[in-house]
């Protein structure tokens, strides 16, 4: 047997070995990992199924009617599947057997502890910033999602199926952002509300102390003070109203993006987590299947 696909499985253990090892003991890492958890949603559950589901149709049609889809590299050096599950044939003997049982568990068990890293990795490349980007080039993305996974060694008809949940993650992304853009929107608006009405504040405060400098000039108190009571507590709710509403319209319209942006980048990370949530249970999902099929045979 050839020892490439010995060294393949080597280089890909050490990586996932990292990886894992980051996400148990590196604390931004597990951090990371643990904001992708808290972004778990029940409801996109059922598009993620739909998503798999949708993987196993294409795979099996371009598997079935178009063979040269099954080639990869992987498959070449004599893998089969993925290198990240460590199935591998090493002959019939016992020692061999034994061995490619052992890759076919191991692998699959790292590779679930790093999922959610990984996941949450490849969301940032794929995914982060979309809400900027054109319908086509999304789409296009969901496209290179899939294909760029044929340098991992899987077949061709694998990747091309993935863009089914290229499409799906771009999705969950997409409404992950929107919601926690419309909160920040929202806070924008009340924000740039409250700045009106404390610099109004303030106006209003020098005011009154001129006010109150000319009145111990002109030894006139009871009628400035009464004069300036007026300025101060009634003055605000005549002239205050339409300036504050045309600050907060203007904010929830955009015009306190800038002031918001690290707030707006905030957002990117919602919708980067909630699509790398489903990301991962999708993968962890695949995991599963290759366990229970590994046991089985």
């Amino acid at each position: 047997m050839s020892p490439f696909p010995i060294v393949v499985l080597a280089l890909v253990g050490c990586a996932l070995s990292v990886s894992a090892y980051k996400t148990l003991f590196v604390a931004s890492d597990r951090g990371q990992v643990m904001a992708v958890i808290r972004a778990w949603r029940w409801r996109y559950l059922p598009g993620t199924l739909a998503a798999l589901f949708g993987v196993g149709l294409v795979c099996g049609g371009l598997s079935e009617y178009v063979p040269w889809t099954n080639w990869g590299w992987w498959h070449l050096l004599g893998g089969m599947g993925n290198p990240v599950f460590g199935v591998i044939d090493l002959g019939s003997s016992p020692a061999g057997l034994a061995i490619s049982a052992a890759l076919a568990v191991v692998f699959p068990l790292v590779f679930g502890v790093a999922a959610i890293r990984e996941a949450r990795a490849e969301e940032v490349s794929f995914r982060k910033g979309n809400q900027k980007k054109s319908v086509r080039r999304r789409v296009a993305r969901a496209i290179w999602f899939g294909l760029v996974h044929f340098f991992i060694g899987i077949p061709i008809y694998a990747c091309c199926a993935l863009t089914v949940p290229g499409l799906w993650l771009d999705y969950v992304y997409q409404r992950g952002y929107e919601r926690a853009a419309a909160k920040i929107s929202q806070e924008a608006a009340q924000a740039g509300l409250l700045r009106v009405l404390r610099a109004r504040e303030r106006e209003l405060q020098v005011q009154q102390h001129e006010l109150e400098v000319q009145a111990e000039k002109y030894k006139r108190w009871p009628h400035l003070a009464s004069y300036s009571r007026h300025i101060v507590m009634d003055g605000p709710l005549r002239t205050m109203g339409g300036t504050a509403e045309e600050i907060a319209d203007e904010a929830a319209h955009g015009v306190e993006y800038s002031r918001f942006r690290e707030e707006y980048a905030q957002a990117e990370e919602a919708g980067v987590n909630t699509a790398a949530a489903q990301h991962a249970f999708y993968n962890l999902l695949i995991i599963v299947i290759v366990e229970i099929a590994v046991l089985a045979s």
